[in-house]
This record gives C-alpha cells, sequence and structure tokens, in this order.
C-alpha cells in the first residue's frame, strides 16, 4: 500500500499519530493535483473557549474587551486592533463578533450581524421600544422594511426561509412594542 500523503505508512495503527495527524486517504491524485505529494497535516488546535461580545463597529475600547477577555489571557491589543480594522465600514452600528480562543492563546474573530432589535431602532429612527410593549406602540414597520431585515438577519437565524425570518423579525418587534404593518 502506498503511503497516503507521503508522510505515513498508509494503514496507521498506532493512536499517538492519529492524534496528531489527520491522514487523508490514499488519493494520490489527487495530492498530486495540489503539487504537494509529500504532506504532513498540522494538528488541529484545541479550543479553550468561544465568547460572543457585542460592541460599537469600529470604536471598540479596550475596557469593553477586557472584560469579557481579560481572565483568558489573550492579547488585548491584537483583538482590539483586528476588531476596529473588520468592523471599520459600520462605524456606529452595534457589531458582535464570536471570539475562538485556542489553548496557545491565540484567537479567530467571527463577526456576526447586528442585533435585531439594534436593526428595527435603526431602520425605524426611534431611538428605544415602547415602555409597555403590548399596551403602547412606538413605531410601525413596513413589510418591505420587515422583508429588508429578515434578508439582512437570515446568515445568523436558524432557518433558510425569508418568510420564517420575517416571522422571527416581527416577534422580536412586537416585543419592542413596534407594530407590523399588515400585508
Amino acid at each position: 500500500m502506498l503511503p497516503c500523503c507521503g508522510y505515513c505508512p498508509g494503514n496507521v495503527s498506532s493512536r499517538s499519530f492519529e492524534r496528531y495527524y489527520q491522514c487523508r486517504g490514499t488519493d494520490q491524485a489527487a495530492l498530486e493535483q495540489n503539487g504537494t505529494t509529500n504532506m504532513a497535516v498540522r494538528p488541529p488546535k484545541r479550543i479553550t473557549r468561544v465568547i460572543r461580545i457585542e460592541l460599537e463597529a469600529g470604536k471598540a475600547s479596550p475596557a469593553d474587551l477586557g472584560k469579557a477577555l481579560g481572565p483568558a489571557g489573550v492579547n488585548l491589543g491584537e483583538v482590539l486592533t483586528r476588531y476596529n480594522q473588520m468592523t471599520a465600514e459600520s462605524r456606529g452600528d452595534v457589531v458582535p463578533v464570536d471570539v475562538t480562543i485556542y489553548e496557545d492563546r491565540s484567537v479567530d474573530l467571527t463577526l456576526r450581524t447586528s442585533p435585531t432589535a439594534f436593526l428595527v431602532r435603526k431602520a425605524l429612527g426611534i431611538d428605544k421600544g415602547a415602555t409597555r410593549p403590548g399596551a403602547e406602540t412606538a413605531a410601525t414597520l413596513s413589510r418591505q422594511q420587515l422583508h429588508d431585515l429578515a434578508v439582512h438577519k437570515l446568515a445568523d437565524l436558524n432557518t433558510d426561509d425569508v418568510e420564517l425570518a420575517e416571522k422571527i423579525v416581527a416577534g422580536t418587534a412586537r416585543s419592542m412594542g413596534v407594530s407590523v404593518a399588515s400585508a
């Protein structure tokens, strides 16, 4: 049997090898197509924790990050700089970020879409929802605005259907005291 990646003997029985290297199988043609016939696969990093933080885009301060990431022991300056660079074009919005922390204290940042309540307030131009939702109405959201918000939030919702996403956004709007115009 040919070595599958040029590094391992093919049928690996050693558990220590399996722990550190992921074998790509005996597909030599695929490896040669990439131009790498002797390729060892780097072991995947172990994730220690994932922290979601909601910060103002482009204006995050060390104090905001320090509260959440200080106990993790990561480089706050690096995370702050990367976040502000990634969110510079949406300055003023609230942009959540998932900070994935690995055991070697390196980090990956994954931007999420803004919270639905923030997007509803921004679309309607209001500062806050009604003080008593259900009894008071702060504003009315049109069907077109509802559709636009649902399409924008679709990536972060647990559905792929736009109609169901509209129902989710409408529910958030109602809980804020914002009525949704009927079709």
